[in-house]
């Protein structure tokens, strides 16, 4: 049991102290990536006495300006060749390190160049972490899906216990920001494949927890073989709790002992009781003497159930009490734009889940929808990450009586699905909740936003995605 004094273990003090030790060896610092996670690292670092340059465009010209006063600099070069110029008129920074932003993948050109020149190449996830000189040992998360509610909910209830937590990484806020703001705090970090690929043997959460696996971002990663093993990048130098699901999803449990890992070192959670903590209606079952009521909660369903059975688990390794894990999820607030009901117009529930950009993700809040058993009129559809795999006969069993596709992807997706379910080529979001509005009055049925694609066809996030439904809903 963690407790209120953590105790680490040899191998994690010794990975972390090795990368905090060598990147203050170096006084010079590439930055890639002039995102909220490249700003983040450069601010970062200059705070802690490194000379920086930020290659990448910048669209935050305010926060920019504020960093160029404080004397880091902004390179407006194609970043490849902009290196490689740099590289060639500033031979100073050739003993100097690179931070990598989670756009950039560690297979890129760029990659190789430095890798070339022998300059360590570091995540900026891991680069917070490693610097936050006052941060509590963290806390990691990943998985295909259902992470940032797990994350708010693990941080607010050790919060709320008197255990200082932070959400960060992949949630939002970048764990750079959380470093340079000094806060004594348990960083409860969402890691997404992009800042895990480029971890390295320093990267080591006291605890670890992998929520599931499903196909996404096979853009990126070139198969559901390698996005996955990624993923379980975060267990290597994990400390003394490890979470999988019980049932092995994509063969996790194989490719755990393949990667050189010992499968008797991890916990299971999941939907039965072969699993040490699991999930039934309205109870978190756990290997202790009692049972955690969520009955009521935003959890309390058979699919995010599975990831409270794991939230359970780690808020007990932390030494929490019964009364404290259930006061956690009865004050846990759903976070905007994941299963968010945003109103009842006519008899009509309409709910936002505009977060759910993969297929897996569609498909998971269908069947999280259909538990109110009610006709689910499905709006669908944007910039597709992956190849359509799924079936929507699977649709149809979770009470979706039609799917009403927008974006990029509209023809793809209507090809993929018009033998198995009815649907309607909408192209615009207005036009698919009109359509949809109608059609589910006189049944007094579900309009679900569960588009199962990014978003960057038709706006510039998810957030803009779900507020622009919401808006809309809320002139009906």
């Amino acid at each position: 049991m963690l407790g209120r004094d953590i105790v680490l273990g040899p191998l994690f003090i010794l990975k972390f102290m090795e990368l905090s030790t060598e990147l203050k060896k170096r006084n010079n610092a590439l930055v890639l990536g002039a995102g909220v996670s490249g700003l983040a690292a450069a601010s970062l670092l200059k705070t802690k006495g490194y000379e920086v340059i930020v290659f990448g465009n910048c669209s935050d010209e305010s926060k920019k300006a504020t960093l160029i006063e404080r004397g880091i600099k902004f390179s407006d070069l194609e970043i490849t060749t902009g290196i490689q110029k740099h590289f060639a008129s500033e031979e100073l920074l050739l003993t100097s390190f690179a931070v990598l932003s989670p756009g950039i993948s560690i297979k890129s050109p760029i990659v190789e160049i430095l890798k070339a020149k022998n300059i360590p190449v570091i995540g900026e996830m891991e680069l917070g972490l490693a610097l936050g000189d006052k941060l509590l040992p963290f806390i990691a998360i990943t998985g295909s899906k259902g992470k940032s509610s797990i994350v708010k909910l693990i941080a607010g209830t050790l919060t709320l216990s008197g255990r200082p937590a932070i959400p960060c990484g992949n949630y939002g806020l970048a764990t750079c920001s959380v470093a340079e703001s000094g806060q004594s705090v348990i960083p409860v970090v969402e890691c997404s494949s992009f800042q895990l690929e480029s971890t390295t043997e320093g990267f080591s959460p006291a605890v670890g927890l992998l929520l599931n696996i499903s196909p996404d971002h096979l853009d990126r990663h070139s198969t559901i073989e390698e996005y996955r093993d990624t993923k379980l990048r975060m267990f290597k130098h994990c400390g003394q709790l490890r979470l999988i699901p019980d049932q092995s999803e994509y063969n996790i449990h194989n490719a755990i002992s393949s990667l050189g890992m010992e499968i008797s070192t991890f916990t299971s959670f999941g939907a039965n009781n072969s699993a040490s903590y699991y999930y039934t209606e309205g109870k978190i079952h756990t290997p202790k003497n009692f049972e955690i009521d969520i009955s009521g909660s935003y959890f309390d369903n058979s699919i995010i159930g599975l990831g409270a059975a794991a939230a359970v688990a780690i808020l007990l390794e932390y030494g929490l009490t019964q009364q404290q894990i259930e006061e956690g999820f009865r004050s846990f607030e759903p976070l905007a734009h994941r299963m968010q009901r945003v109103g009842v117009v006519d008899g009509v529930t309409f709910i936002n889940d505009s977060k759910a950009t993969s297929i897996a993700a569609l498909f998971a809040g269908c069947k999280m929808a259909s538990t109110e058993k009610k006709p689910i009129f499905l709006i669908a559809g944007g910039k597709l990450k992956e190849k359509i795999t799924l079936n929507a006969n699977h649709l149809v069993d979770f009470y979706v009586k039609k799917v009403y596709i927008i974006g990029e992807c509209l023809e793809e997706m209507a090809l993929a699905w018009e033998n198995d379910i009815s649907i309607e080529k909408c192209y615009t979001i207005q036009n698919a909740i009109h359509q949809a509005f109608i059609a589910a009055k006189p049944v007094r049925g579900i309009v679900l936003l569960s588009p199962g694609t990014a978003s960057f066809d038709q706006f510039k996030s998810y957030n803009e995605r779900g507020e622009c439904f919401t808006k809309l809903v809320k002139s009906l």
